[in-house]
């Protein structure tokens, strides 16, 4: 009746995070958000005192016209995995009880790491929302969702959609492409390709991304500047892994190589044909004498060399 939203959040004590629920236990808490005024919740019990139980929601049906992806957030051991942007056949552009769904407070864990959707133009009883889910695809209108991530202190944050490829039917992607935008992101991250960015994130700050949908065969990069650039490892130092985030301007073939201080090549991260674009790759240095490194973008007759170090 559009009294509440038709998804309720309960708090787990094992791990200290809201999760979409279907079943109310006795003595725990849930968060059931209303879009309109005096609602009263009433629970009902069986004369033995066990919960009545109802059926279980049918699944949502997926298809070109219906579909969301999941939107992951770490930092530290804190996580946030409740960010979904999607379509759906009965959706639009504004606000949609059924399908923009309110995003729960922050659990217990400290510190902890909170993505949303903010709009203050959707609905007078919510600003931060879990969900932006939009009309269908169409030609090659653009369609965006922006999402913020706030972070209580200064640690290396991971936002990761590793399902993307069996969320979003294969017909959808044949026709479009997902990319992020946003801090300390060169150009576009094509989302089909990479599945994870990882930033630096600040005390008390709020970072802000956008995905973008684009028509396959129109450039994400137009209007973007693309460049050849190797940014720093974060953390550095670091023990034992490290994120090495890179951008290049052409197509072509690509390496990244780290070496010792003696010139000796310890490691080969990326040798591969890559698309103008940023990426990502790790490395792991578990195995190898704590010092200094030195890692080299190369693409052709352009190459870039920055340091790292490794303690243990």
């Amino acid at each position: 009746m559009g009294w509440i939203q038709n998804v309720y959040y309960g708090y787990d004590r094992s791990d200290s995070l809201y999760h979409q629920s279907n079943v109310l236990n006795p003595w725990s808490g849930y968060l059931l958000a209303a879009v309109s005024d005096s609602v009263t919740a009433i629970y009902r019990y069986s004369s033995a005192g066990s919960p009545t139980e109802g059926s279980t929601p049918a699944s949502p049906k997926v298809d070109e016209n219906n579909w969301f992806v999941s939107i992951n957030a770490q930092l530290g051991t804190a996580k946030d995995n409740m960010l979904s942007f999607g379509v759906a056949q009965n959706a639009t552009s504004g606000f949609d009880n059924a399908y923009d769904l309110a995003k729960p407070p922050v659990g217990l864990e400290i510190p902890g790491v909170r993505t949303y959707f903010h709009r203050l133009d959707w609905s007078p009883y919510f600003e931060a929302y879990a969900a932006d889910i939009q009309a269908p695809l169409s030609g090659s209108q653009v369609n965006e969702w922006k999402f913020s991530v706030i972070t209580p202190i200064a640690n290396l944050v991971i936002l990761s959609w590793k399902d993307i490829l069996t969320q979003i039917p294969q017909a959808v992607r044949d026709n479009y492409g997902f990319y992020l935008s946003g801090p300390g992101i060169t150009g576009n991250l094509d989302m089909e390709k990479v599945f994870s960015y990882a930033y630096s994130g600040n005390i008390k700050g709020t970072s802000t991304f956008t995905i973008s949908s684009q028509l396959t065969g129109v450039d994400p990069m137009a209007g973007k500047p693309a460049r050849f650039a190797l940014e720093q490892n974060y953390p550095n130092p670091f023990n034992p892994s490290t994120v090495i985030t890179y951008s290049v301007k052409n197509e072509g073939k690509v390496t990244v190589t780290v070496y010792d201080i003696l010139g000796n090549e310890v490691r080969t991260l990326v040798n591969e044909y890559k698309s103008p674009g940023s990426y990502q790759v790790s490395f792991d240095a578990a195995g190898l004498s704590a010092g200094a490194y030195f890692y080299k973008l190369a693409q052709g007759g352009s190459v870039q060399v920055k340091k790292l170090i490794y303690l243990k």
